[in-house]
């Protein structure tokens, strides 16, 4: 008899890179402006790539934006009650894996199997996906390993952690190592020699697997949560906010010694920020990627995107801008400063007067 198989998604990421449209309780995973006409959001196509894989599906979100998640998930899956945890404020993910390890120990024992995924990546190929989840969860009930998705790089990307691969195994590799966001010198080093994958943050387990390496190399995070029943919010109210804040691979996947990777055999983008979204878009004769009521005229290489139906985005003379409008906001800024946008909504949130349009 095979294990229970349970999907968990860690949906309480803000998408900073994405403001204006972007906000703290409408999040980049819940905009609809991914995938096929009509356009879907993240959250709905990471529900909808799992449906025959797991035969549990959780979310992990924020309060702000349980109320929104629970229509997605109503959506998607004849939605329980208990399968949406919101956190009452964020913890890092080292947080996240532990109490949805215990929250799964406790509805469906150790031998459960147990991934953890974003839910805010983009992936096409919907049928190699599942193909490359089936085979971690075969490896992590047929093993005591970790296993972790790797996503084999197309460019020195310098906005990923990396997995550097050791020798193989069932149909695997061994993680020799994790490396932090290189340098563009270094990640093209990396390309070059094959030995390394991005860190996709995809983690497969056995329950019995993670609560071990995480009493080993974590203590403090689970020794708050072991005993605790998932389903009893006022316990977990008290206790949630005082655990560490830590990520999982600072914790124990850095630590641990028993780490597989399988290489995704999907196509992955991680869809960071707004020229990531317009690399997915159809793009006019001067490669501007557009969406919503738009007009480009003598422009090339632009970013526009607006949601106000009743308002028109007019671009005339520019070149390498990202324009974003929505009701409440209006962004302009060169291209280059996609990546550098979260500090520009730090300065908004620390605004009194500002803040409410990020928010």
């Amino acid at each position: 008899m095979k294990a229970s198989r349970v999907a968990i998604f860690m949906a309480g990421g803000r998408g900073e890179r994405f403001w204006p449209a972007s906000t703290v309780s409408a999040p980049k995973h819940l905009l609809k402006i991914f995938g096929e006409k009509p356009p879907k959001s993240l959250m709905q196509l990471s529900l909808q790539r799992v449906k025959s894989v797991a035969g549990e599906v959780r979310v992990i979100t924020s309060r702000n934006q349980e109320t929104l998640m629970r229509k997605v998930l109503k959506a998607s899956f004849k939605e329980k009650p208990q399968n949406i945890f919101a956190e009452l404020e964020g913890r890092d993910t080292a947080a996240a894996v532990a109490f949805a390890a215990r929250w799964v120990q406790k509805d469906f024992g150790d031998d459960a199997i147990l991934a953890m995924l974003p839910a805010d990546h983009f992936i096409k190929d919907t049928r190699a996906f599942r193909q490359t989840l089936n085979k971690a969860f075969d490896l992590a009930e047929e093993t005591q390993l970790l296993i972790t998705i790797g996503i084999t790089p197309t460019r020195p990307a310098t906005g990923y952690g990396y997995l550097q691969k050791a020798e193989s195994i069932k149909g695997g590799f061994r993680v020799a190592r994790f490396k932090e966001k290189p340098d563009e010198k270094t990640a093209l080093e990396y390309l070059q020699s094959g030995n390394y994958l991005w860190n996709a943050g995809m983690f497969v387990w056995s329950v019995r697997a993670i609560v071990k390496a995480i009493q080993a190399y974590a203590p403090e995070v689970w020794n708050l949560l072991k005993n605790i029943d998932p389903k009893n919010n006022e316990e977990i109210e008290k206790i949630y906010p005082t655990i560490p804040k830590i990520s999982i691979d600072y914790a124990v996947m850095e630590k641990a010694d028993n780490v597989l990777v399988v290489p995704a055999t999907f196509d992955w983008d991680d869809v960071g920020e707004w020229p990531a979204w317009a690399r997915l878009q159809a793009k006019d004769e001067a490669r501007n990627a557009s969406q919503g009521n738009v007009i480009l005229h003598e422009s090339a290489q632009n970013i526009v995107f607006n949601s106000d139906p009743k308002h028109l985005v007019a671009v005339f003379g520019a070149q390498d801008l990202m324009v974003v409008h929505t009701k409440n906001a209006t962004l302009v800024a060169p291209k280059e400063k996609a990546q550098e946008l979260k500090s520009l909504v730090k300065k908004l949130s620390e605004n009194p007067n500002l803040k409410k349009f990020v928010e």
